[in-house]
C-alpha cells in the first residue's frame, strides 16, 4: 500500500536561527553568528557511509514498490529503463575514476510529486531518474583520489551555475543563489576540499525554501560530485496580496521574541555585541495576513507544554508517572485517568514522548510501520490494549522481534498459560523485568491495561535501556 501525502504549501513570516545572522550593536550592519553547530566530517574511510546518508537523503519521500505493486501500476513500458536510466546519470558527469558498475536499482514513487523514480547504485555512488521523463533528480559520488588542483570557489560556481544550466534550465532560471554562510539544508565541513552551491527557488519574489538545486564540486578535481534537485512539480501557492508589512510581522514576531542586544560568538575568537532576538528557540512562524503565530504545517501555533495531571495525588501510580513526566514522558491532557483503559494511540504516544508531537497521527504511524514497531493491519488507534498486545509492542521497540517470534525457544515464566504465539514476548518482557504479571505471577494476556500500568512499564523499559549503557 503507499501512502498518498497532501502537500501543503503555507505563506508565512519567519525568523529562521539557522540563518545565523543578526544586527551588530556598533554598525547596524547585518553580521554573520558563529555556527556552532555539529557538522558532518568527510573521511575518506567514511566514503560507504556518505553513500548511504545520501541514499536516505533527496526525496526522502519516496516509497520503494514491490513487484506486486510494479505489476499494479499498469503500462510499465511508459517508463524508461533502469537501464537508460543509468545512462542518464553516467552522461550527466564525469566518470573518470568512478567506478560505475551497477549494484542494485529499484523503482520507487514519490508521494508528494506522484512521480515515478529509478533509483541507481553504483559502486562509488547512486543518482536518481524521473522514471517517466527522464529528468536526473540526484547524484552522489565519491572519490578515493585528490586531485592536484586548487579550483577558486568563483570558478567553481562558474562550473555549479553551467551544470545546472545544462541540466535543469527552466528551474535554475527560478532560482536565487543562497551563500554558503546561510545555508540551510546542511552546513558541511569536508577537509576544506568541497564547495557547496545551492540555489533557492524563488516564488513572487520570495524564497520557497523547501525547493532548490544544490551542486557539489571537489575543488581538488574540479569535478561536481553531488546533485540534488529537489522541487515540487505540481504545488499552488498561495495568495499574499494582503500580507502585513516585514516591519508589522517583526514587531509581532517581538512581542514574543524580545529583540534586543546580546553578547554572541562572530568567530572562533572574538565575541561581539549584537540585536537579535533572545527568546526564540527554533523557527517563529506568522500567518502573513493575520499576524497569528502558526506551527510548521500553517495551523494556529499550541505551546506544547506538559501536563499538570490534577488525578494522581495519592495514586499508586504517582510518582512513577511524575518522574516520567519531568523527563518528557506523558499523556496529554489535564488529566491522567490512571484507571482508564490505554488506547493503541496512547501507549504508543507515550512511549514515543520526545518524538511523536512532531508528527501528525498519520505520519506517527507511518513511522511507526516503518521501524517495525507495529504493522499496517494492527493499526487500530482506539483500541484498548492487552497485556499481550503491550507485549509485542515493547519487544519490537527494544529490537527483538525475530528472536520473540519463535516460541519454540521459549518457557513461559508465569504461572498462567499464555497464548502460544506471544510466550516468547511475554518472556522476553519477564525478563527484562519490564512485566513481571499480577501478585499471583499471572501474566493475564488478554486483560486490558490501564494508564497507570502503562507508566510502569515504559518505566520499565527506560530503566533497562538505561542500565544497557
Amino acid at each position: 500500500m503507499i501512502i498518498k501525502k497532501k502537500l501543503n504549501v503555507f505563506p508565512g513570516y519567519s525568523v529562521d536561527d539557522n540563518k545565523l545572522n543578526a544586527i551588530d550593536g556598533n554598525t547596524g550592519e547585518v553580521i554573520s553568528l558563529l555556527n556552532q553547530d555539529k557538522v558532518y566530517k568527510y573521511k575518506k574511510n567514511e566514503a560507504s557511509d556518505m553513500t548511504n546518508a545520501a541514499n536516505s537523503g533527496l526525496q526522502n519521500s519516496n516509497q520503494k514498490l514491490t513487484e506486486e505493486e510494479i505489476d499494479a501500476i499498469g503500462n510499465v513500458s511508459k517508463f524508461i529503463t533502469k537501464e537508460k536510466a543509468s545512462d542518464i546519470i553516467k552522461e550527466s558527469i564525469d566518470t573518470t575514476n568512478f567506478d560505475m558498475t551497477i549494484n542494485d536499482s529499484s523503482l520507487s514513487k514519490d508521494r508528494i510529486n506522484e512521480n515515478y523514480i529509478w533509483e541507481i547504485g553504483f559502486k562509488d555512488g547512486d543518482g536518481k531518474v524521473d522514471a517517466k521523463t527522464g529528468e536526473l533528480l540526484s547524484f552522489y559520488f565519491y572519490n578515493n583520489k585528490d586531485g592536484n588542483e586548487n579550483m577558486s570557489k568563483s570558478d567553481a560556481q562558474k562550473v555549479a551555475e553551467q551544470f545546472l544550466k545544462k541540466t535543469a534550465e527552466e528551474k535554475f532560471s527560478q532560482t536565487k543563489y543562497e551563500d554558503n554562510n546561510n545555508l540551510k539544508f546542511k552546513n558541511i565541513s569536508q577537509d576544506g576540499n568541497i564547495y557547496s552551491f545551492n540555489f533557492v527557488r524563488q516564488v513572487n519574489g520570495i524564497d520557497f525554501d523547501s525547493n532548490s538545486l544544490e551542486v557539489e564540486i571537489d575543488k581538488t578535481t574540479g569535478k561536481i560530485i553531488e546533485y540534488q534537485n529537489r522541487w515540487y512539480d505540481n504545488v499552488t501557492f498561495p495568495d499574499i496580496s494582503q500580507a502585513i508589512t516585514k516591519e508589522a510581522a517583526f514587531n509581532k514576531i517581538n512581542e514574543y521574541g524580545d529583540f534586543g542586544l546580546e553578547y554572541n560568538l562572530t568567530d572562533n575568537n572574538k565575541v561581539s555585541l549584537v540585536y537579535n532576538f533572545r527568546n526564540l528557540k527554533g523557527n517563529y512562524i506568522i500567518n502573513p495576513i493575520s499576524g497569528v503565530r502558526i506551527d510548521s504545517e500553517g495551523k494556529t501555533y499550541k505551546d506544547n507544554k506538559l501536563p499538570e495531571y490534577c488525578d494522581i495525588s495519592g495514586h499508586p501510580c504517582e510518582k512513577i508517572v511524575k518522574e516520567l513526566l519531568e523527563n518528557g514522558y506523558y499523556i496529554s491532557g489535564e488529566k491522567f485517568n490512571p484507571d482508564s483503559n490505554i488506547t493503541q494511540i496512547n501507549f504508543l504516544k507515550y512511549l514515543y514522548s520526545p518524538e511523536q508531537s512532531s508528527y501528525s497521527d498519520d505520519d506517527f504511524y507511518e513511522m511507526l510501520i516503518d521501524r517495525g514497531i507495529i504493522q499496517k493491519d494492527e493499526k487500530n488507534p482506539e483500541s484498548l490494549l492487552s497485556n499481550q498486545d503491550i507485549a509485542k509492542i515493547v519487544v519490537r521497540y527494544l529490537g527483538y522481534d525475530k528472536v520473540a517470534s519463535h516460541p519454540e525457544i521459549f518457557k513461559n515464566p508465569f504461572n498462567d498459560s499464555i497464548e502460544y504465539k506471544y510466550q516468547g514476548y511475554a518472556a522476553i518482557c519477564y525478563s527484562f523485568g519490564i512485566m513481571k504479571g499480577d501478585n499471583n505471577g499471572n501474566f493475564n494476556g488478554t486483560s486490558k491495561v490501564s494508564n497507570a500500568e502503562s507508566a510502569q512499564i515504559i518505566y520499565n523499559i527506560l530503566k533497562q535501556n538505561q542500565s544497557a549503557k
